[in-house]
């Protein structure tokens, strides 16, 4: 979730909404925004020389959608092939959670609340594709149609090769013209 740019102590309406859960575009009251570790003047980090005390700045910390995303794709392969879902949690967890909260950019509880909301949502999204995929024919329909299904599925992995940015900005303009 993007938070607007106002100052911390104001923060309260989504600016950007992504695909899937919570992803609406519109003004939402957000009681649970948090400052980052970056922002808090107590903590004696030493920021990385790439980033400063504006990076993110006015970013909800909770939850991690980077937690969200690659715990939801790890439990989804889990369910699939135990060990390469194993290895998946692992990289989730060591290379993209772990170098969050080293930085700053998260507090451990926005990681583990992130994790939460990503495998929930597999565990529940993962049973009811498979169910629209398999039991409706719409599986066979797509590979049936690979002029459709290829340029469908480089958009789908882009989107979320890229966090859903694109889909990020189109819905805050939408938003921004409605209003």
């Amino acid at each position: 979730m993007r938070m607007s740019r106002a100052p911390c102590g104001s923060c309260r309406d989504i600016g950007h909404g992504g695909a899937g859960a919570g992803g609406g575009a519109g003004p939402v009251d957000v009681p649970a925004y948090r400052a980052r570790p970056i922002h808090d003047p107590d903590l004696p980090l030493r920021l990385a020389d790439t980033i400063d005390h504006d990076t993110l700045n006015g970013w909800s910390s909770m939850p991690s959608d980077h937690a969200v995303l690659f715990v939801a794709l790890a439990t989804g392969i889990l369910l699939i092939d135990r060990r390469w879902g194993l290895v998946a949690l692992a990289h989730a967890g060591v290379v993209i959670a772990l170098p969050r909260v080293i930085l700053g950019f998260h507090w451990p509880s926005d990681i583990l609340v992130g994790g939460l909301i990503g495998a929930g949502l597999a565990l529940a999204a993962v049973p009811l594709l498979r169910r629209l995929l398999l039991d409706t024919g719409l599986l066979d329909w797509l590979e049936a149609r690979p002029g459709l299904s290829y340029p469908l599925m480089f958009l789908v992995t882009h989107q979320l090769g890229t966090m859903f940015t694109s889909t990020r900005t189109l819905l805050a303009v939408l938003r921004d013209v409605m209003s």
